[in-house]
């Protein structure tokens, strides 16, 4: 467990650094209070791995949503200078060293250096996370002052903590589960030498393994068979391969419709209405473009929002959450991100998915050929009990609120990220806090 967070006094939050009647604090790195690293609990407390971490896509299970902030307007906001372009950002709550850090947080350079901070009772510190250089998105381990990481890894995704495993896609396509012990360094892996399970997937190199409850997710069969590449490269998913853990290892594939792909690195495992899980993702195919799709992980049965109507134009899939003006479940999405950019809210039938709202546009969750497409977030930004989307505008300066009203889509607010988006959006789910950022600086919003 986590330890409980403590009550945040903004007022002294500011008197702590020093400023007051400010809508927004800076630093740098190396003006920053430092934190030397917290002591871990293993090996004598943590037998294996835990299976939370930190991602680029907020959840395991691909779902970026953010617990506990409260209005996105009342959040402090911290900036803090950085030598370089940002591109990747991650954040996790911790279940180490001392109650006044809430999460840890990892945010890599175009150059590939990490530079780490802790959010804690008193704002933002500097902190130490190994290894200091990375390739690809981070996933940042809940339980030690860590980045997940293994040798073996595609250079263009990252590992999974799962039942006391590391789960990776390796450069060579194979989906490979490997026992990782809770005292393992993994920030030196030169001895990650202990039995590995493999299974040939031919996963794309930029596939996201996801999870959910005893079965790991990853889009397989890469195919070049639709040449779109707008996702950074002309392979995409074939199909998604479900690896079940607890039946003997078994493997299911769950194909896209006729002649389509999946036109996506990060697949949705949620539940909607159903007892079976439920695999949200894009499926594009030459002739009728793109369209969000749920397939059913006990039948197969997919069901279809309307395709685009055209090829070789993008429908991108967000976020599940409960959209809807009473509570419902939807499946939030834009339409066309790089040529107008419209919301768009679906909501499950018992054949199909329904577009139930649309809105006039203006939105960029994604930049044409970026393997970065983790462009949105769903949180109680509103401080109701209904959850909204945070997304891009179109020049990427701002981060649009959508909450749902009945007939439609009403912006609750619209907030400055302090430049041109070159990241994707961030949280740290149990924490609340949310990061984005741009050149030379990451800015976060605590609540």
């Amino acid at each position: 467990m986590r330890p409980p967070r403590l009550d945040f006094s903004r007022r002294s939050f500011l008197r702590a650094l020093g400023v007051g009647g400010l809508a927004g604090l800076a630093g740098c790195t190396d003006s920053l209070p430092r934190r030397d690293p917290p002591a871990t609990p293993y090996p004598e407390e943590v037998p294996t791995l835990p299976d939370d971490a930190g991602y680029t896509y907020t959840q395991a299970n691909g779902n970026p949503h953010v617990e506990r902030l409260g209005d996105i307007t009342d959040a402090t906001v911290v900036d803090i200078d950085l030598p370089g372009t940002p591109v990747w950002i991650a954040g996790t709550s911790i279940d180490f060293g001392a109650s006044a850090i809430r999460s840890q947080w990892a945010v890599v350079l175009q150059n590939g250096r990490v530079h780490a901070f802790y959010i804690t009772d008193e704002g933002v510190e500097s902190a130490e996370l190994g290894p200091d250089r990375i390739d690809g998105p981070p996933a940042v381990s809940s339980d030690a002052p860590r980045l997940l990481t293994h040798p073996d890894s595609s250079p263009y995704t990252n590992p999974l903590p799962y039942l006391g495993q590391l789960v990776t896609v390796g450069t060579d396509g194979a989906l490979t589960f490997q026992p990782a012990p809770g005292e393992y360094d993994m920030v030196h892996t030169q001895d990650f030498d202990l039995p590995r399970r493999t299974f040939e997937v031919d996963a794309p190199p930029d596939a996201r393994i996801v999870a959910g409850f005893d079965t790991v997710y990853v889009f397989a069969d890469a195919t070049d068979e639709y040449d779109h590449g707008a996702l950074g490269d002309s392979l995409e998913g074939g199909s998604v391969v479900a690896i079940h853990t607890s039946d003997e290892w078994s493997v299911s594939r769950f194909s896209p419709p006729d002649g389509a792909v999946f036109e996506a690195t990060t697949p949705i495992i949620t539940w909607f209405d159903r007892d079976a899980a439920q695999i949200v993702t894009t499926a594009s195919d030459a002739e009728t473009g793109a369209r969000v799709v749920a397939i059913d992980t006990e039948t197969g049965e997919v069901r279809s929002g309307p395709p685009l109507g055209t090829g070789f134009r993008w429908r991108h899939t967000l976020a599940v959450d409960s959209f809807g003006p009473n509570g419902e479940q939807e499946i939030a999405a834009v339409r066309t991100p790089h040529v107008g950019g419209v919301a768009e809210f679906y909501r499950p039938t018992d054949d199909a998915l329904e577009l139930v709202a649309t809105d006039d546009g203006g939105y960029r969750s994604h930049v044409l050929g970026s393997r970065n497409l983790d462009g949105g977030l769903s949180g109680y930004f509103a401080g109701e009990d209904q959850t909204v989307l945070a997304v891009p505008t179109r020049d990427r300066t701002e981060l649009a609120f959508l909450r749902r009203v009945e007939g439609g889509i009403q912006r609750h607010t619209t907030i400055p990220i302090g430049g041109e988006l070159t990241t994707n959006l961030a949280g740290a789910s149990e924490d609340g806090t949310i990061a984005a950022g741009s050149e030379g600086r990451v800015r976060f919003w605590i609540g």
